[in-house]
């Protein structure tokens, strides 16, 4: 998951060297579709996931003790980060609205938009 969005946020980050008649971020996004086929995997395991890992909290107290130590500052522990895929792929559409809406109709990249 972490590849996948660390290539998605690099190929959209290039975009922003290109000048924006030259832009073709719906060909970009296009070509990135395939990576999004791992957030659905990700997310048919993601409640087994989180009710095994309540349940490994509740029954194993050294378990728990070491998910406590393992918080870094930033305070996020490993529900924390189990979430935040989930979190990201729910902003993927709104991205996509934002770049509809900041398209110009006679753009080169509208239709594929």
């Amino acid at each position: 998951i972490l590849s996948v969005s660390e290539e998605i946020t690099l190929s959209l980050e290039n975009m922003i060297n290109v000048p924006p008649h030259a832009q073709m971020i719906g060909a970009e996004l296009i070509c990135l579709a395939e990576y999004f086929g791992i957030y659905t995997q990700y997310a048919a395991n993601y409640t087994q996931s989180t009710e095994f890992l309540q349940t490994a909290r509740k029954t194993n107290k050294k378990f728990e003790k070491f998910l406590a130590l393992q918080k870094g500052n930033d305070d996020m522990g490993l529900q924390e980060y189990l979430e935040a895929p989930c979190a990201r792929i729910l902003k993927y559409p709104f991205l996509i609205k934002s770049v509809i809406k900041c398209t110009p109709k006679v753009h080169s990249d509208w239709s594929t938009i």
